[in-house]
């Protein structure tokens, strides 16, 4: 079955059945199960648009066996008539084309180069311990971090200082936690210590406006220590390790 760019293989046996592709977000593999959702294979997940066969060894095996089994040394059928194109098919094979400014070649060798997919940047990094081993490594992109910090400058702005600390905490909990759930598997930390630390200057930044007082007041007055006692989500300590090993 083909898929994002690629063919899949299922087993034999299976003509007009419906299936679908199951995929999450992270991870390296995909399913294929029935309407019924019984899985019937698994694959490495390829890159998208690759033009790649995946195979498994199963379904190649139990492919010849229906082929040997259905053999036949009668004379073979007539050769059909090779017909151009239907106007469907061409325009159907339009929609398939790479978007020219979504789509763009990048070099990985040595962490030259990396891409933005799903809301991560992916680049290949050195191993500190075993130099010339880089890995495969992702984060928050850029993009990802600006809508970030956008939330929540919105829920910290001077026009909600009417609200109470407790209940603006309360909305930026919420933000905080499903952003740390999607993002925490990968290499995270640091830009989860800069969100951190960009949620307190703005937590500070707002008690001060809202009792009227000058400047941020986040190293003597509003502290990690208020902040902790205000039961603000710290997405620091919240990673889960994932890399991809690669040779160079």
């Amino acid at each position: 079955m083909q898929f994002d760019g690629n063919f899949y293989s299922v087993p034999p046996g299976l003509p007009g059945v419906q299936v679908k592709v199951l995929h999450r977000l992270g991870d390296t593999d995909l399913r294929i199960a029935t309407a019924g959702r019984a899985v019937i294979a698994q694959h490495r997940r390829a890159p998208r648009g690759a033009g790649q066969t995946i195979r498994d060894d199963g379904h190649v095996i139990a492919l010849e066996r229906a082929v040997l089994t259905a053999f036949s040394d009668r004379a073979p059928c007539k050769t059909k008539v090779r017909r151009p194109l239907s106007e469907a098919a061409i325009a159907e094979a339009e929609h398939l084309r790479l978007h020219p400014e979504k789509t763009g070649i990048v070099c990985l060798t040595g962490g030259g180069q990396g891409f933005d997919f799903v809301g991560f940047h992916h680049r290949k990094m050195e191993s500190w311990k075993w130099r010339g081993r880089y890995y495969l490594q992702r984060w928050p992109s850029v993009r990802a971090m600006r809508v970030m910090r956008d939330k929540v400058r919105a829920a910290t702005a001077r026009s909600k200082t009417e609200r109470p600390v407790s209940a603006v905490v309360a909305d930026l909990n919420s933000v905080l936690r499903g952003w740390a759930a999607y993002f925490c598997n990968g290499n995270s930390g640091r830009k989860f210590n800069v969100v951190d630390g960009y949620v307190h200057e703005r937590l500070a930044i707002f008690a001060s406006t809202k009792h009227r007082l000058a400047g941020r007041n986040w190293a003597t007055r509003f502290t990690y220590g208020w902040i902790t006692q205000l039961g603000v989500y710290r997405l620091t300590g919240n990673v889960r390790r994932a890399t991809a090993h690669a040779s160079r």
